[in-house]
């Protein structure tokens, strides 16, 4: 069985019977069944629950030699204290019911044990440092429903007495402060209530003991009236008692007075004032609070994991917002400007190879015979000279192979920038590495402002936002993974488009070279045969260069380095369609976690509202 389970199966039946417990198990649920509790918020849900019937706490504070114990006793009606248990060993002594009267020791490392009554009396001081607190135990009705804690007070020398005392007063249903009523309204007991009861007056009562000591009804209006105004703003009310005399009444060992003596020393002795307001003020009082303060502890508790999860709801937001603008990648006209430019130098090595190949080209005489006709009718031949172009065919090619050539090094240096290109593009991309770690750098600073860091608090997140984070580092892994196969991708179109330039330059210069002598030779021949109609062939710079541009397939080039399908655009349309596709993929990720972390937010601000609605707070 889980602890949850356990948990409710254990209050299930209180919870039928008492709806505050109803709302302490339905918290618990609600977030248990999202959360992985603080080991500390499972506790306190268990402690909620075991308070609710737990008895009355009221702290009895008062100066020495005020009767403190004197009237704690009363409340025991036996004696139980003896005189001097503060001071004595200025430790906190809670007093509840239990079925046998006996002492509980609980010290500092965490131990207890049990010891007789007069231990409190015996306790030496090297023991007593080592004491954390007491516990009394009596088989006295009234502990059922109030349990009496006893404390060292203000009057001490040790400020860890005064700490613990102010600790407890902030806890207790009630606060009952024990003085003399002849004695009352000193400047330093005045002074110690304004600094540490003032506060707390609506459970506060102040009980003027010893009243017994006064001669008249008279000095007993007087004292009560002096104190009202010394203690002006500070207690609920005043009442005057002797505590003494209230024992003496409910003490068994007072046998030699009658029952009617002692009911009407009792009625005497105010102490039934003290009893009232116990159980028509404190009483009701602690309901009240108890209502409002488990209330207000569960309301604290769902908007702890309330904010602990809608805080990284924002940054969830934040980070889809950087995947769709890492995703949506500008067209770079810096690329497009660097392919156009690539065009250029190959377009500006071919005219330079143009201009070689026609500088190339050497002017011969060439002797040429025509047959004519003379004047009467006879055949003649004439003979004549003419320039020709003539191509140095080996010559030529020798020249323009030579790897010393400075075309040929300008031609490698152009293979090299094709075989390179778009590389700084894709190295220079930011890395989504940098910005998830500013994104997480925001993420905590936000944190620190306003919550605990959120990730030390994974484990107790959601499982699903558990799972993102145990992996979110993963992203930059994912686009890393895209821009290597990008650069893979291009590579090979880089280099198979440098190399075929390459092969296709060595084979188009030979072709071009071959078909120049041809046309050369093939127009001598045919003028030969006939000039008038085959004039020689002149070649020119402009068919020189249609000849390289058919031979290399220079709309070829032209298209992937220049035109509309250049290979600037497809690398930047195939990286933004790569990008895209894997920030849509995270995006869809991200859009569920959020959909979740929205359906869990509002069953949890429901709850909230649930809880405002059940009881007027």
């Amino acid at each position: 069985m889980s602890v949850l389970q356990d948990f409710i199966t254990q209050f299930s039946a209180l919870a039928y019977q008492n709806p505050l417990a109803k709302s302490i198990i339905a918290t618990r649920t609600l977030l248990s069944q999202h959360f992985v509790l603080d080991s500390t918020d499972s506790a306190l849900f268990q402690k909620l629950l075991t308070q609710l019937d737990a008895p009355l706490k009221i702290a009895v504070i008062g100066q020495f030699s005020s009767g403190k114990s004197t009237f704690l006793n009363a409340l025991l009606e036996q004696e139980i204290l003896p005189s001097g248990i503060i001071p004595l060993t200025s430790k906190v002594c809670e007093i509840s019911y239990g079925e046998n009267l006996h002492l509980e020791i609980f010290y500092k490392d965490g131990t207890h044990t049990f010891a007789p009554l007069e231990f409190l009396e015996q306790v030496q001081p090297t023991i007593n440092t080592q004491i954390s607190h007491y516990k009394l135990y009596a088989p006295v009705p009234l502990l059922q429903e109030v349990t009496f804690l006893d404390t060292p007070g203000f009057n001490s020398q040790n400020q860890e007495d005064t700490d613990i005392t102010n600790t407890i007063l902030q806890e207790v249903d009630g606060i009952i402060w024990v003085s003399l009523i002849d004695n009352v309204g000193k400047n330093s007991e005045r002074e110690i209530l304004n600094t540490h009861i003032r506060h707390y007056r609506a459970k506060s009562l102040c009980v003027l003991n010893q009243k017994d000591r006064l001669k008249n009804a008279t000095e007993l209006h007087t004292s009560l009236r002096y104190a009202q105004e010394a203690f002006s703003g500070i207690f609920e009310n005043i009442i005057a008692i002797s505590a003494k005399n209230a024992l003496k009444a409910k003490s068994q060992k007072q046998s030699q007075i009658t029952n009617d003596e002692k009911e009407t020393l009792y009625i005497e002795s105010g102490f039934n004032e003290v009893l009232e307001f116990i159980h028509t003020h404190l009483m009701p009082q602690k309901t009240q609070n108890k209502v409002h303060k488990t209330l207000y502890v569960l309301r604290g508790l769902v908007l702890k994991y309330y904010r602990r999860l809608h805080i990284p709801q924002i940054h969830l937001n934040n980070l889809a917002t950087s995947l769709e603008s890492y995703g949506a990648l500008e067209m770079n006209q810096e690329l497009i400007k660097q392919s156009q430019q690539l065009f250029g130098a190959l377009d500006s090595r071919l005219l330079t190879l143009t201009q070689q190949l026609f500088g190339a080209l050497e002017r011969t005489k060439l002797s040429f015979s025509k047959a004519r006709k003379n004047a009467i009718g006879l055949k003649t031949t004439q003979e004549y000279e003419k320039d020709v172009y003539i191509l140095p065919l080996d010559s030529v090619l020798n020249t323009l192979q030579r790897q010393d050539n400075p075309l040929t090094s300008q031609w490698h240096t152009l293979f090299g920038a094709i075989k390179h290109f778009g590389m700084e593009f894709l190295d220079t991309l930011p890395s989504f590495t940098t910005i998830l770690q500013e994104w997480e750098n925001r993420a905590l600073h936000t944190h620190q402002r306003h919550t605990p860091l959120f990730l030390p608090y994974v484990s107790s997140l959601p499982s699903h936002l558990q799972e993102w984070f145990l992996c979110f580092h993963e992203i930059p892994l994912a686009f890393q993974a895209t821009i290597d196969i990008l650069k893979t991708s291009l590579q090979g179109q880089t280099q198979a488009l440098a190399q075929l330039l390459d092969k296709t330059l060595k084979n188009a210069i030979k072709l071009v070279c071959l078909e120049i002598d041809s046309k050369i030779k093939q127009g001598i021949q045919n003028h030969q045969k006939d000039s008038d109609t085959f004039p020689l062939y002149e070649p020119n710079m402009e068919n020189i260069r249609d000849m390289l541009n058919n031979a290399i397939g220079f709309e070829y080039y032209q298209d992937r380095l220049f035109l509309h399908n250049n290979i600037a655009k497809a690398l930047i349309r195939d990286t933004q369609s790569a990008l895209k596709s894997v920030s849509e993929q995270h995006i869809q990720t991200l859009q569920t976690i959020k959909t979740l972390n929205t359906q869990i937010l509002t069953q949890l601000k429901d709850h909230i509202q649930k809880l405002q609605s059940s009881y007027t707070i």
